[in-house]
């Protein structure tokens, strides 16, 4: 959500899994489909529906609406970055790169995988925004920040929490946003749940938010309804 224009810019393409009416969480089912080796089908899966779903976005008339799909290192390990199958999913349904962003979570140092530094590098030649997901948390550092070229800092749900508490939390935030200006990139809070919380991100400049506050995950359907 745009807190300057009062409008969502930016869907995020989320996996879901319900069995027999029962939800399972992601936090159960991701770590076993890496375990297995069936995150990049989980993640092909997801950019190909992401992709059925931005066609339909566009043929609703909102095509200034942009997804974000996630990626994890292991998969973008496997990834031709002469021949990716991202760039290759998204032309292959009549999109541009113009359509997506690709959120990436550090599980691992970057500069321990060279290989994925240069692929990620190539995505963005190629006009596909790069996002660094879960940022302060783990690898997903200011040390990395300053290594790697990415478009957007997505500040994890976890400094968001108590910033109305925690000074430090506060101060940090600041902090990233004073150094994202300066660097030319967005920066989006997650996990935004009160009004009051809002309300101090946008005095601590922050343009870009997402979370409960704003709505909870839901069906295709039920997104467009709330973005109509």
């Amino acid at each position: 959500y745009d807190v300057v224009q009062n409008r969502v810019v930016k869907f995020e393409a989320l996996a879901r899994w319900t069995e027999n009416g029962e939800v399972i969480s992601p936090f159960e089912f991701i770590p076993i489909a890496e375990e297995l080796g069936y995150i990049r089908d989980l993640g092909q899966l997801v950019l190909e529906i992401a992709c059925a779903d931005m066609n339909k976005l566009k043929q609703l008339g909102h095509s200034d609406i942009r997804i974000s799909i996630n990626r994890s290192i292991e998969e973008l390990n496997h990834e031709d970055p002469q021949n990716s199958s991202i760039l290759n999913t998204i032309k292959n349904a009549g999109l541009s790169t113009d359509d997506f962003i690709v959120e990436v979570t550090e599980s691992i140092p970057l500069e321990d995988k060279p290989d994925v530094q240069h692929l990620l590098e190539c995505l963005r030649q190629q006009g596909l925004q790069l996002a660094l997901d879960d940022f302060g948390t783990g690898y997903a550092s200011f040390s990395n920040l300053m290594k790697n070229t990415v478009d957007i800092l997505k500040v994890d749900r976890s400094l968001i929490r108590n910033i109305d508490t925690d000074r430090n939390n506060a101060v940090l935030i600041e902090s990233v946003n004073l150094l994202a200006n300066q660097l030319g990139l967005d920066v989006i809070a997650e996990g935004v749940e009160t009004e009051e919380q809002l309300n101090q991100l946008k005095e601590m400049g922050c343009r870009y938010i997402q979370g409960y506050y704003i709505n909870k995950p839901a069906p295709f359907d039920s997104a467009i309804t709330l973005l109509q």
